[in-house]
């Protein structure tokens, strides 16, 4: 009886750690149509999809690429809820520098609407049918805090703007912000620290150090199951020319910290 039991709780154990969650690598080549780096990742049930400057990427959830869209300069991190992607959009034409904008795709990319704001913005999610965005400050010198925009998801009424204390100094603003469905996760433009975890009214939890500084999300499974989230990695040598692809890797958060799920994928 004991033998049995303690087969159930390591089964369940390699369940939960990571046994069907191997990391996922790309193909070297097919996202050359990338513009920079990576800004953002999200995923729905049935694919990932990745923001770079001027577009966007729809891959399968094996990483295999589908399709890909251009997007207005600067397109930053993306999310998916409910069927839509949306991606947060700061402006840098000189006449509209400093603005922003929310754009609204469903789940083939063709564009819906956009809503325009007066700030430019970078890292978005939904959370509780909010859409949650980084709105500032922009500016390269460290400083300690950000503002962050909410704003309903159907995009009626005025955003209400929030100011935050991730409690170290960063440069620029928000990259990315993941959920759970609980709590927000948010990634600065800052690599030594990590990722700010806050409640919903952008209480502060905590920070866990967790570098994610070119995309990472929440990674949708069956609804019984915990929430797993991913991170992406950039891999190519710069010396050899190579073309580059990209490594997905899945995490849990635990006890304050980001488990590795695929630790293989390093």
């Amino acid at each position: 009886m004991r033998i049995l039991l303690l087969m159930t709780v390591l089964f369940f154990c390699g369940i939960c750690f990571g046994t069907d969650f191997p990391a996922i690598h790309t193909v070297r080549g097919e996202l050359d149509k990338m513009s920079g780096h990576l800004q953002g990742a999200c995923a729905s049930q049935d694919a990932f999809y990745f923001g770079h400057q001027k577009g966007i990427f729809k891959l399968t959830r094996n990483g295999k690429f589908i399709k890909h869209i251009s997007a207005p300069l600067h397109s930053g991190d993306v999310c998916y809820y409910k069927g839509k992607v949306y991606s947060a959009v700061a402006y840098y034409d000189k006449a509209r520098r400093g603005k922003g904008c929310i754009n609204e795709y469903d789940a083939d990319l063709n564009l819906l609407r956009t809503y325009e704001l007066e700030v430019s913005t970078d890292g978005i999610t939904v959370l509780n049918d909010k859409i949650y965005f980084g709105a500032g400050p922009t500016q390269q010198k460290l400083h300690r805090g950000n503002r962050i925009g909410v704003i309903p998801v159907d995009f009626k009424g005025k955003p209400e703007f929030f100011d935050i204390d991730h409690g170290y100094p960063t440069h620029f603003g928000v990259q990315g912000i993941a959920t759970d469905g609980k709590l927000l996760f948010m990634s600065f433009y800052c690599h030594e620290y990590g990722v700010g975890v806050f409640t919903p009214d952008l209480k502060p939890v905590g920070v866990i150090k967790f570098t994610s500084s070119i995309g990472f999300g929440d990674f949708p499974q069956n609804k019984t199951a915990d929430t797993v989230f991913f991170r992406v990695r950039q891999k190519y040598n710069r010396k050899k020319k190579e073309k580059p692809y990209f490594i997905i890797t899945f995490h849990k958060y635990q006890n304050g910290k980001m488990i590795n799920l695929s630790p293989k994928g390093k």
